[in-house]
C-alpha cells in the first residue's frame, strides 16, 4: 500500500475517544491484536479500525487514489525541495475520472510543473501560462503561493465523494474482525472501536435512529463508532456525546 502521508496512530485516536467519553481505566497497553487492552475490573480487549484507511482496497477506487495522489504530491514534494526549489506552497487537483496509473511519472512530472512555475506570478495557473496536462495526466489546477516559508506543504484538493457510514458497512467490518479473533491476546471481554475522521462522513438513517444495536457479535461486547469530527459516540442503541460514561 502507497505511504499514507496523514495518518493518527491508533493510540491517539484511542486516547481521544477516552477523553471524549470520560471512560477510567486503571491500566491501558497498546499493541495488536487487539490494539488495546484496557484494565480496571476486567480486562477489555479494544479493536481499532477505521473508515478512512480500510476502504476500498479496489487500486482505482477514490479512497486508494486518494493516497496515491498524496503520496506522490508529498514524494514530488520532497525531491523538489532537496534540489534547492523555490519554498512556496502547491495545491493541486486532479480528474478523478484518470487515476493514477504510474505514480513515479506523475512525481516526475509534479517536480518538472514546479521548475517551470518558477518564472511565473504566483497564485493560479492557467494552461495558457503551463500546460501541465501534458505534464501530468489528470491534473486539471494547479495554483501557487506567493511567500516562501521554512515548511512549505504541497496539497491534494481534489473532490471526493463520501459513502455514509452505514449499518451493513459496520456489519461486514464486523464480520471481518470476528474472523481474525483467534489471533487475540486473551481478555475478559473485547470492543470493537469504528474511528470515523472525515469531515464530510454521514452516518446512515439507520445509524442516526440507534440501531446498532440491530449488528449481533458473538466476539465484541461492545461496537462503537466515534466520529472525531463531532465528538459523537453511539454504542449499542446510545448516542453518547461529549463527556458522558458509556458504562
Amino acid at each position: 500500500m502507497p505511504e499514507i502521508i496523514t495518518q493518527k496512530p491508533k493510540q491517539d485516536y484511542f486516547e481521544l475517544f477516552l477523553r471524549q467519553s470520560g471512560l477510567r481505566f486503571t491500566s491501558i497497553e497498546y499493541g495488536t491484536s487487539p490494539d488495546v487492552i484496557a484494565r480496571a475490573d476486567i480486562a477489555i480487549g479494544v479493536e481499532i479500525t477505521n473508515y478512512y484507511l480500510e476502504q476500498g482496497p479496489n487500486p482505482e477506487s477514490e479512497y486508494a487514489q486518494r493516497i496515491a495522489r498524496q503520496s506522490a504530491i508529498e514524494r514530488a514534494r520532497r525531491f523538489y525541495l532537496k534540489n534547492n526549489g523555490r519554498r512556496v506552497e502547491f495545491s493541486f487537483e486532479f480528474d478523478r475520472t484518470r487515476p493514477i496509473q504510474d505514480s513515479n511519472s506523475v512525481v516526475n512530472g509534479l517536480v518538472a510543473l514546479a521548475q517551470r512555475t518558477e518564472t511565473l506570478e504566483p497564485g493560479f495557473i492557467s494552461e495558457s501560462e503551463l500546460d501541465y496536462r501534458d505534464l501530468v495526466p489528470g491534473l486539471q489546477y494547479v495554483s501557487v503561493g506567493a511567500q516562501e516559508c521554512d515548511n512549505p506543504q504541497w496539497r491534494d484538493y481534489s473532490p471526493y465523494p463520501t459513502p455514509p457510514v452505514s449499518l451493513k458497512m459496520l456489519a461486514d467490518i464486523v464480520s471481518d474482525k470476528e474472523g481474525r479473533a483467534a489471533l487475540y491476546r486473551p481478555c475478559d471481554v473485547y470492543w470493537l472501536l469504528f474511528i470515523v475522521d472525515l469531515s464530510d462522513a454521514n452516518l446512515d438513517d439507520e445509524l442516526k435512529r440507534g440501531r446498532i444495536n440491530l449488528i449481533w457479535s458473538k466476539v465484541f461486547q461492545r461496537i462503537i463508532i466515534y466520529n472525531v469530527r463531532t465528538g459523537d459516540i453511539i454504542a449499542n442503541a446510545t448516542l453518547v456525546s461529549r463527556a458522558t460514561s458509556l458504562r
